[in-house]
């Protein structure tokens, strides 16, 4: 149990990589916490992941939004004394080519995807430099690497995810 008593914070874990990064970080022993908007789903997957023996637990958050992000680390730091490690993981895209991607579009991907790493990090990091120590990991993809047409939003939200990462 590489991660045994560390507190985990994972945000967009109720379904794919997310749920995939919640299941190892919990089978390593870590004590993790779901970050969803939807609490029920999250609920779900917790009580599958206590049944097999880990802790997991679940708090809301919506990666829009920043008061999201304060309310879900008090609660996290309230419940766990701590957190050791942030998954900024929540994202979303938007299939339409650059002519057909409104501003709107653009903004909310940018805003969730981009932004709502960013918000994470000031959330947490203050507290973790308080203990001297913690991990952030912020999720990309290779869209963060080369441009796609049909992903304008998406792929300029990536690269700028790399951008924030590397400072």
């Amino acid at each position: 149990m590489k991660l045994k008593d560390k507190v985990v914070l994972i945000t967009a874990s109720t379904r794919g990589i997310g749920l995939a990064i919640t299941k190892s970080f919990a089978k390593e022993g870590a004590i993790v916490y779901m970050a969803a908007r939807n609490l029920e789903l999250a609920k779900q997957e917790a009580d599958k992941l206590n049944s097999e023996g880990c802790i997991v637990r679940y708090v809301y958050n919506d990666a829009s939004k920043s008061e999201s992000y304060i309310s879900m680390t008090d609660e996290v730091i309230k419940d766990a004394g701590r957190i050791d490690v942030l998954v900024n993981n929540a994202g979303i895209l938007i299939f339409k080519s650059l002519l057909a991607t409104t501003l709107a579009d653009y903004e909310r991907v940018l805003r969730v995807n981009l932004v709502g790493q960013f918000l994470g990090i000031k959330a947490v990091a203050p507290r973790m430099l308080a203990r001297g120590k913690g991990s952030i990991v912020n999720i990309s993809s290779v869209d963060g690497t080369k441009g796609a047409n049909s992903l304008v939003a998406y792929a300029s939200s990536k690269w700028g995810v790399r951008g924030l990462t590397k400072v």
